[in-house]
């Protein structure tokens, strides 16, 4: 490696050490597939490209890609780039288009993942806003002159009703969640 090109990847590593967003494995790849179209050699590629040194059969160092990218998101890559990095080795398949098109993908599923999260941020927040409500009531009645906490509390109706209301709000709450999370898992890669 050429002294221009150890200082460039130095550079790239020290950069990136501190970014954690979610697009750079899809730029870091497609630069590694701009630097292989111009005709560099694979090594020199991933070290221009993403900053990091890879192994003789042109597969990047995984704690090196790992500390590239930083993000919890950006780690959950490291795994099919590794792997299609691998097998566009072993078979001779063109490494530019493979990892362009493993970019490609791991950007859709990031894609989809922010389409996920948003679709359930609603359900969430009704969740969290239906569990202040009955607080909200209570202060509210305070303000209008009932005493809705002497009557919760008088060990009749009033607490009965009290056990009822929490058991269903915590009830609903946990209920909610647990749909919130089962769409999660769901939308996840096996």
């Amino acid at each position: 490696m050429s002294d221009a090109g150890g200082r460039a990847g130095l550079r790239g590593r020290w950069r990136r050490a501190g970014a954690a967003s979610a697009g750079r494995p899809a730029a870091d790849l497609a630069g590694v597939g701009a630097h292989l179209r111009a005709g560099r050699s694979v090594r020199e590629s991933w070290e221009l490209g993403a900053g990091v040194r890879c192994s003789a059969d042109g597969v990047p160092d995984v704690p090196e890609l790992c500390a590239v990218w930083v993000g919890v998101e950006s780690r959950r890559h490291v795994a099919p780039v590794v792997a299609a990095s691998r097998v566009a080795g072993d078979v001779g398949a063109p490494v530019a288009e493979v990892l362009e098109a493993v970019a490609r993908s791991l950007a859709a599923g990031d894609e989809a993942r922010g389409d996920r999260d948003a679709a359930l941020a609603g359900p969430l927040t009704t969740v969290r806003l239906l569990v202040c409500l009955p607080v909200v009531g209570i202060g509210l009645g305070a303000l209008l002159g009932a005493d809705p906490v002497g009557v919760l509390l008088d060990g009749g109706v009033g607490s009965l009703a009290l056990g009822g209301g929490v058991l269903c709000t915590v009830t609903g709450a946990g209920w909610a969640r647990r749909l919130v999370r089962s769409a999660r898992e769901a939308g996840a890669e096996p």
